[in-house]
């Protein structure tokens, strides 16, 4: 099974021919063929006792992140029964170099699981965000449109609007709603990009498209559309706010900050104050 998310391929491989490899629903248009460069194997079964090493950042109950020797370990309990909950459910080990790893995944009945989808929520988003800090990238909580090839990166915290454009740019003939929620942005060559992803919000919208960025919103509800200058520094302390950041790792943040200041520094972005109707797309249209 081959992944492959803002342009970064990663792919499982199962030992065990008597499970299938799958994916949920959201990630099928990420599928991809042959084998990348960064491969994991799946072991499922009961996950065998490790030292996990020093833990660096997580979040209570839900998933931990540890290291061990330079290697990456994500760890995700089983909350399905209150007395497991220090028991794994889900291990991810991702290597030094980021060209093999391991997943270790216990079903509830093993005898009975003939398909497993081996990234599962957390490990999939929380692996990008660490491959993406290494490769030039950013996840973005964002919802993206692509319009006569021009990519427009809409971005904002919970309750900001992300879903709302994005519905609203759903019905404009000739756009194409990368994501409204999560968006990868990538420095390339000649630029920058926005990707969609398969992690999406209220209305569902997944796109496994990409296009060049051209101009950045950062979002606020209000009476009427105006665009409200700002200053770089202003800038970039808005979009640190609304990055997935690797905070666990210096090295990591280091360079995820150094891009968020040259995006700050090299893609025109405003504050967008917008009054939910079809008239915030002719408004960012006759500005863009």
């Amino acid at each position: 099974m081959k992944l492959e998310i803002g342009g970064i391929p990663v792919s499982v491989v199962s030992p065990n021919g008597k499970i299938r490899l799958v994916v949920n629903e959201n990630y099928v248009p990420f599928l991809a063929s042959g084998q990348s460069e960064l491969v994991f194997k799946l072991h499922c079964g009961d996950i065998p006792s490790m030292p996990l090493g020093r833990r660096i950042f997580g979040v209570s109950r839900q998933w931990g992140l540890y290291e061990k020797n330079s290697q990456r370990i994500i760890r995700a309990p089983d909350t399905s029964v209150p007395s497991r909950v220090l028991f794994p459910f889900k291990l991810l080990k991702l290597s030094e170099d980021f060209k093999s790893g391991a997943i270790y995944f216990r079903p509830p009945n093993l005898k009975k699981t003939k398909e497993i989808f081996p990234l599962i929520h957390p490990l999939c988003q929380l692996l990008y965000i660490i491959l993406l800090s290494f490769n030039s990238g950013l996840l973005v909580h964002a919802s993206a449109v692509i319009y006569k090839k021009r990519g427009f990166l809409f971005a904002g915290q919970s309750e900001a609007g992300k879903s709302t454009i994005a519905r609203i740019w759903s019905k404009v003939k000739g756009a194409e709603v990368l994501s409204d929620d999560r968006v990868i942005v990538r420095k390339t060559g000649s630029g920058y990009r926005i990707y969609g992803t398969p992690w999406f919000g209220q209305e569902r919208i997944i796109s496994n498209k990409s296009a060049p960025l051209e101009k950045i919103f950062l979002l606020k509800h209000h009476e009427k559309n105006v665009l409200i200058p700002m200053s770089k520094l202003a800038a970039i302390t808005t979009l640190y706010g609304r990055a997935r950041l690797p905070h666990w790792d210096k090295e990591a943040l280091a360079l995820s900050l150094k891009l968020l200041e040259e995006i700050a520094r090299d893609v025109p972005l405003f504050k967008l104050g917008f009054f939910p109707d079809e008239g915030v797309v002719d408004f960012v249209r006759s500005k863009a």
